[in-house]
């Protein structure tokens, strides 16, 4: 089954983001394999040809790493644009970094900036950072925490279905319970964006990315001076689901970017900057900010 699937995934990899129709492909083998990966001792696999050369391990029952490994690609749109905002001094933090594919990603990009990448749960940041130190990548700095409106400690929750995405998926933790995620998972640290920022004596920041199942607004309240000092474009998902169990809703979100001056647009597949009206935006989408 394993050279199989090798053959087959690294096939894959090389068409799905060339010929149209091989998506459809590449995640019905996604699907199929995954099932069969389901707790394999040999589930893991590093591939070396993410983004063309980039390394990486990924856990082929899980959905985001099986996303990159039958397809080479996970949320393209998000990809997309940061290779358009990315540049080789620029300053990008991943907020929600998961196993890293944005990170490293981002990191080839920028080989005189950095990358600071934050990931709360403990095994998807061992393997962030093993990802980090696979590639040499010194201008990443990887945190093992949570961000949000104050320093402290806090409780994270996921889904443990395994039907919906077709395997575990190892992006769905939340600081926010849910009748959909309701498996308690681990207490983390929990801290302020500004705090780091300071920390770390950034004199930039041009880009955010952050994924964070219903954090959004707490990462951003805790990150107000570095937003007004810096005015980085920033990348959210469009999460109302998310945003309901953490007691907020969209306009709260739009609001408090609008009154530092963001205007909005929902992406488009290949990153291409949609400017519709806020109500207007797709539940799963991802939003520019700008």
């Amino acid at each position: 089954m394993t050279q199989t699937d090798q053959w087959l995934s690294k096939l894959t990899r090389q068409l799905t983001p060339r010929l149209r129709g091989m998506g459809r492909v590449s995640e019905q083998l996604r699907r199929y394999y995954s099932r069969k990966y389901q707790d394999h001792p040999d589930r893991k696999q590093v591939i070396r040809d993410f983004d063309g050369d980039i390394a990486i391990t990924l856990d082929r029952s899980r959905y985001i790493s099986s996303q990159v490994y039958w397809s080479g690609l996970f949320e393209r749109d998000v990809l997309s644009i940061l290779d358009q905002l990315l540049e080789p001094e620029s300053v990008m933090l991943d907020i929600g970094a998961n196993i890293g594919v944005m990170t490293l990603y981002a990191a080839k990009r920028v080989p005189r900036g950095r990358v600071l990448s934050f990931e709360p749960m403990p095994d998807n940041y061992a393997e962030l950072e093993a990802n980090r130190r696979l590639n040499g990548f010194e201008q990443v700095r990887t945190f093992n925490l949570a961000l949000g409106e104050a320093d402290g400690e806090v409780e994270m929750f996921t889904s443990n279905d395994l039907e919906q995405h077709h395997g575990f998926n190892e992006g769905l933790y939340s600081l926010y319970a849910s009748e959909f995620r309701s498996s308690k998972s681990a207490r983390v640290r929990l801290a302020q964006l500004d705090h780091i920022v300071a920390q770390e004596g950034l004199t930039r920041v041009d880009v955010i990315k952050i994924d964070v199942e219903g954090a959004e607004l707490g990462v951003l309240k805790g990150g107000i001076a570095t937003l007004r000092r810096f005015h980085p474009a920033l990348i959210l998902e469009y999460n109302p689901e998310a945003y309901k169990s953490a007691d907020y809703q969209a306009s709260d979100l739009f609001d408090l970017l609008s009154a530092l001056s963001y205007q909005f647009a929902a992406l488009g597949p290949r990153g291409e900057r949609l400017e519709l009206p806020v109500n207007r935006f797709t539940p799963g989408c991802n939003v520019y900010c700008f």
